[in-house]
């Protein structure tokens, strides 16, 4: 196999299982930067630590560069924004070779979590399914970027998205892309087996409530796929109701501890979430857009995009099961 560098660099491997981490007919492990890199060394605990990049050893360019495209998902869904990255796996000649075509341009960067997005990639390569939630995911951040900073509570305020009042969406381009946005999340929620099944003749919901035997079996599902039914999920609910939530209600569930005037969030249950989003993508996002998806916002593709990077990070084990970055004031560079 061929051996091809990634422009992404680490320091904090020494809290990560050892190299190499072996994928589905490739595999990725750390080697000194051909051109340096942005610092030499870590120090932690008088221990030295040189900053080292991540290497896929794979049979083609071809190969190595789609690794590189679930690394960059996986980010996505690590940090829950897309870096814009362009990452070009390129041999040690290529990289010797200033010159070479591919080299210009080629981004470089080093950041935390980016062994962690390895790991992800690495799992996903065995599944199919998984690759397939990770990029509709990805995609759907490509299509439509969300930011979950702007939405904490304690520095949120009512400003205007893309000149408009609120965040209601001001452009038929907007509320395009955030309905493919919505569509491609849920989508990847379908990729884990995750979603709502029900019929005409079997209801999601009788009367406003749920059908026992829809919910019971989506818990069941939940559950072997262990996501923690118990475990409630964050639904952002900002500024006045939208003809969207006068059309249907936002989740049942309590009050976020922050939740005060124009911030109306509250914990709702996963299944919940689930029918919610389902709504939203058949009933506004998908089809035919409707009157209706002239109230999509910010807000409403930011839960469904959230809600599916919960389920995808849970099923994969690692829903708050982040490993532990050392904070950037520790980190010294020579």
């Amino acid at each position: 196999m061929t051996k091809y560098y990634s422009g992404l660099e680490v320091y904090e491997y020494h809290s990560y299982p050892p190299m190499p981490y072996t994928g589905k007919n490739w595999r990725i492990l750390l080697e000194k930067p051909i051109h340096g890199s942005f610092g030499s060394t870590f120090i932690l605990n008088d221990q030295k630590y040189p900053v080292m990049e991540v290497v896929i050893e794979a049979d083609s360019v071809n190969i190595a560069t789609q690794v590189l495209d679930l690394i960059k998902a996986a980010l996505c869904l690590i940090n829950s924004f897309d870096g814009d990255y362009n990452f070009i796996p390129l041999t040690k000649e290529q990289l010797i070779d200033s010159q070479h075509k591919e080299y210009i341009g080629r981004s470089k960067t080093t950041q935390p979590y980016i062994l962690f997005a390895c790991q992800i990639a690495v799992k996903s390569s065995f599944r199919k399914h998984y690759q397939h939630a990770l990029f509709k995911h990805y995609v759907s951040h490509i299509n439509f970027p969300t930011d979950p900073h702007i939405l904490d509570p304690y520095h949120w305020r009512h400003e205007k998205y893309a000149n408009s009042s609120s965040f209601i969406l001001p452009s038929r381009l907007d509320q395009v892309k955030a309905a493919s946005a919505i569509i491609l999340c849920y989508s990847a929620i379908e990729e884990l087996g995750l979603e709502i099944r029900a019929s005409s003749s079997n209801p999601s919901t009788i009367n406003g409530e749920w059908n026992p035997k829809i919910y019971d079996e989506l818990v069941d599902r939940l559950t072997r796929k262990n996501i923690n039914v118990l475990d409630k999920y964050i639904w952002v609910i900002r500024d006045t109701p939208t003809k969207i939530e006068k059309t249907r209600k936002n989740p049942k569930g309590e009050k976020a501890p922050w939740s005060s005037y124009n911030i109306r969030d509250r914990n709702v249950s996963v299944a919940d979430a689930i029918l919610y989003a389902s709504f939203l993508r058949s009933k506004v996002a998908s089809h035919k857009l409707k009157d209706i998806a002239n109230s999509l916002n910010y807000y409403h593709v930011h839960n469904v995009q959230d809600l599916a990077r919960r389920l995808i990070l849970e099923t994969f084990g690692y829903w708050k099961n982040f490993p532990e970055v050392i904070s950037p004031e520790a980190v010294y560079y020579f």
